[in-house]
């Protein structure tokens, strides 16, 4: 057997191994303890939901479906079974019931270094931010990427590549990162459609973005890190769907 192909075999039986394991898990041992919310915010949770189930000892019992077996009953038996049968119609069912399907790489997008310093952090980052463009179906998107590099590497460095929640400009007290004007939370008030000030920039509270973004340790130990506002592709509001990247994948007559 090709090397190739050994590791492809242990990767999909370590996936299915690792898959059983939580499924026995959770049917063999009923009496397992984990964490549990606390009283106050189990009551929190219902006050603010009503019509919800926050409690355990409420849920009714129920059987996870072995992973083994397909929409039709087939047994899967070995790896060709898996990724020839079963793997792509739990694809598809992801696809059709949670996911959607991605409409694939665009033909126009375009890129813009606007900044590229290879001094970043006191010298220990490159940094570089870039922004993407699309303009399809009469219509315009945008997003920048931010991107740290280790500066100290000479060969290409693996990179995380992770969306972020509060904006570029917050990742990492770094005032040179750009910030837009588009919709932000605004934490403090409570309020969506916030614009960030120019005196936010580079405001990021080390006290959480050094746990979720440690940069600093990424560039010590060679790794990069790339990163997006998730509100660039899509506002995190109900707008119908008229706003981020959506409308310019629908199709005629179609919102």
């Amino acid at each position: 057997m090709e090397k190739g192909m050994k590791i492809r075999c242990a990767a999909a039986a370590g996936m299915l191994l690792a898959v059983l394991a939580v499924r026995s898990y959770a049917r063999s041992d009923s009496t397992a303890t984990g964490w549990k919310a606390g009283a106050e915010t189990v009551e929190k949770a219902e006050k603010g939901h009503p019509g919800f189930n926050f409690r355990e000892e409420n849920v009714p019992p129920y059987a996870l479906p072995d992973p083994l077996v397909s929409f039709d009953g087939t047994r899967i038996g070995d790896v060709k079974a898996w990724k020839s049968r079963r793997r792509p119609e739990l694809l598809r069912f992801f696809e059709s019931r949670m996911y959607g399907k991605s409409p694939g790489k665009p033909k126009a997008l375009r890129f813009n270094v606007f900044d590229h310093e290879p001094k970043a952090l006191q010298g220990k980052a490159v940094r570089k931010q870039v922004g993407i463009s699309l303009n399809r179906n009469g219509k315009k998107w945008s997003m920048d990427l931010l991107l740290y590099l280790p500066a100290a590497r000479q060969t290409p460095a693996p990179v995380f590549l992770i969306l972020n929640f509060d904006g570029n400009h917050t990742v990492w007290p770094d005032t040179a990162v750009r910030i837009r004007n588009r919709w932000s939370w605004n934490k403090t008030r409570g309020a969506f459609l916030e614009t960030p000030a120019p005196g936010e920039r580079g405001r990021a509270d080390l006290r959480y973005s050094s746990s979720v973004y440690p940069v600093d340790k990424m560039m010590e130990r060679g790794y990069g890190l790339a990163t997006a506002y998730y509100g660039d592709i899509d506002p995190d509001y109900d707008d119908g769907f008229r706003d981020g990247v959506h409308p310019l994948f629908y199709g005629r007559g179609r919102n």
